[in-house]
Protein backbone atom coordinates (compact mmCIF):
# COMPACT_ATOMS: atom_id res chain seq x y z
CA UNK A 1 0.00 0.00 0.00
CA UNK A 2 1.40 3.59 -1.17
CA UNK A 3 1.86 6.71 1.23
CA UNK A 4 -1.56 7.99 0.03
CA UNK A 5 -3.34 11.05 1.70
CA UNK A 6 -5.65 9.87 4.73
CA UNK A 7 -7.62 12.52 5.75
CA UNK A 8 -8.38 10.93 9.03
CA UNK A 9 -5.01 10.74 9.72
CA UNK A 10 -3.55 13.75 12.28
CA UNK A 11 0.12 12.64 11.57
CA UNK A 12 0.77 15.20 8.77
CA UNK A 13 2.66 15.17 6.76
CA UNK A 14 1.06 12.68 5.19
CA UNK A 15 4.43 12.00 2.81
CA UNK A 16 7.92 12.26 4.17
CA UNK A 17 10.01 13.59 1.95
CA UNK A 18 12.97 11.12 0.41
CA UNK A 19 16.14 11.81 1.00
CA UNK A 20 17.98 11.87 -2.78
CA UNK A 21 22.08 11.53 -0.63
CA UNK A 22 21.42 8.93 0.30
CA UNK A 23 20.68 7.61 -3.35
CA UNK A 24 23.94 9.27 -4.74
CA UNK A 25 25.44 6.12 -5.58
CA UNK A 26 22.82 5.46 -7.99
CA UNK A 27 23.92 7.16 -10.93
CA UNK A 28 25.34 5.88 -14.53
CA UNK A 29 28.53 6.77 -16.40
CA UNK A 30 27.18 9.58 -18.62
CA UNK A 31 28.30 8.19 -22.30
CA UNK A 32 26.04 5.18 -21.61
CA UNK A 33 22.93 7.03 -20.08
CA UNK A 34 20.67 7.90 -23.20
CA UNK A 35 18.09 6.08 -24.12
CA UNK A 36 18.40 4.86 -27.82
CA UNK A 37 16.12 2.45 -30.10
CA UNK A 38 18.90 -0.01 -29.66
CA UNK A 39 18.84 0.14 -25.44
CA UNK A 40 15.52 0.38 -24.76
CA UNK A 41 14.99 -2.95 -22.68
CA UNK A 42 18.32 -2.74 -20.53
CA UNK A 43 17.15 0.98 -20.02
CA UNK A 44 13.54 0.32 -18.84
CA UNK A 45 15.34 -2.68 -16.30
CA UNK A 46 17.83 -0.38 -15.23
CA UNK A 47 15.31 2.76 -14.46
CA UNK A 48 12.65 0.08 -12.74
CA UNK A 49 16.22 -1.05 -10.51
CA UNK A 50 16.77 3.03 -9.60
CA UNK A 51 12.84 3.00 -8.77
CA UNK A 52 12.94 0.61 -6.56
CA UNK A 53 15.96 1.40 -4.80
CA UNK A 54 15.18 5.16 -4.32
CA UNK A 55 11.56 3.79 -3.12
CA UNK A 56 9.90 5.85 -5.99
CA UNK A 57 7.79 3.17 -7.91
CA UNK A 58 4.53 4.52 -6.40
CA UNK A 59 5.30 8.07 -7.90
CA UNK A 60 5.56 6.33 -11.56
CA UNK A 61 2.75 4.19 -11.16
CA UNK A 62 0.32 7.07 -9.76
CA UNK A 63 0.02 4.67 -6.35
CA UNK A 64 0.80 7.42 -4.09
CA UNK A 65 -1.48 9.72 -4.34
CA UNK A 66 -0.95 13.34 -4.31
CA UNK A 67 -2.43 14.93 -1.07
CA UNK A 68 -4.85 17.81 -0.87
CA UNK A 69 -2.46 20.73 -0.23
CA UNK A 70 -5.17 22.63 1.57
CA UNK A 71 -5.48 19.60 3.86
CA UNK A 72 -2.09 18.89 4.17
CA UNK A 73 0.46 21.36 2.26
CA UNK A 74 3.93 19.93 4.02
CA UNK A 75 2.70 16.33 2.55
CA UNK A 76 1.59 18.72 -0.84
CA UNK A 77 5.33 19.54 -0.86
CA UNK A 78 6.73 16.86 -0.35
CA UNK A 79 5.11 15.09 -2.72
CA UNK A 80 6.34 16.63 -5.42
CA UNK A 81 9.71 17.16 -4.80
CA UNK A 82 9.83 13.38 -4.38
CA UNK A 83 7.96 12.99 -7.82
CA UNK A 84 10.23 15.03 -9.40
Amino acid sequence: MGQGHDSSNKNLPAIKLICTKEYSNVNWNADHDHLTDVNWHRWKEHMKRVFINCNITGYVTGEIVHPNEYGDPDGTHNWDKNDT
